[in-house]
């Protein structure tokens, strides 16, 4: 993700576009991304804007009140409300949003240039949604079964630029091994 997002940057400041990389961060929590990219990204080179859960939104408002939160960070309560953006990042997303890819890309102002997502988790094999332990909560956890994700990322109109395993992330369901382990992957994608 680091290396996409310094590439895109360095990309739209040799195009000249003026202006920084506008960038939406879909679950991006509080700015947990934004804060440990920082270490690594000029993050002036972009716009960073944040789409999550209200009580997430309203939570990063909140740290951003007590200081706790960079101000340069915007928070948006719908995707549409960022604009049109140069690059949509989706880190830790997939697995856990209810609507598919083609619904959230449906859901901005304008279908963005590039998509780079992270901790997709998928699968040979169809579709499931289980249960993943979070603390003291459980929540859906979707793997998506690899052919038919990159289907509808061709179908959207993207070409998969690159993509990349997470081996650490994959994962066996314990009470049904028999479904075989999942692949974790990241993806950019440009629009064509």
């Amino acid at each position: 993700v680091l290396f996409w997002l310094d590439r895109l940057a360095r990309e739209a400041g040799q195009a000249g576009t003026g202006g920084p990389l506008r960038l939406l961060d879909a679950g991006g929590h509080v700015g947990t991304k934004y804060m440990a990219f920082g270490r690594h990204l000029d993050l002036s080179r972009f716009g960073w804007t944040i789409w999550d859960l209200p009580a997430l939104v309203a939570a990063g408002r909140r740290g951003q009140g007590a200081g706790q939160v960079p101000p340069a960070i915007r928070f948006v309560d719908r995707p549409q409300e960022a604009g049109a953006v140069d690059v949509l990042l989706g880190s830790g997303l997939m697995q856990y949003i209810d609507i598919s890819l083609t619904e959230l890309v449906g859901r901005l102002a304008a279908p963005p240039p590039v998509i780079v997502l992270n901790k997709v988790a998928t699968r040979k094999g169809p579709e499931l949604v289980t249960i993943e332990k979070i603390g003291p909560g459980r929540v859906p956890y979707r793997i998506r079964e690899l052919a038919a994700f990159e289907a509808e990322i061709d179908a959207l109109g993207y070409d998969i630029a690159d993509t990349w395993e997470i081996p650490s992330l994959s994962h066996r369901i314990s009470t049904h091994p028999w479904l075989g382990r999942s692949t974790s992957r990241g993806y950019t994608l440009r629009r064509r």
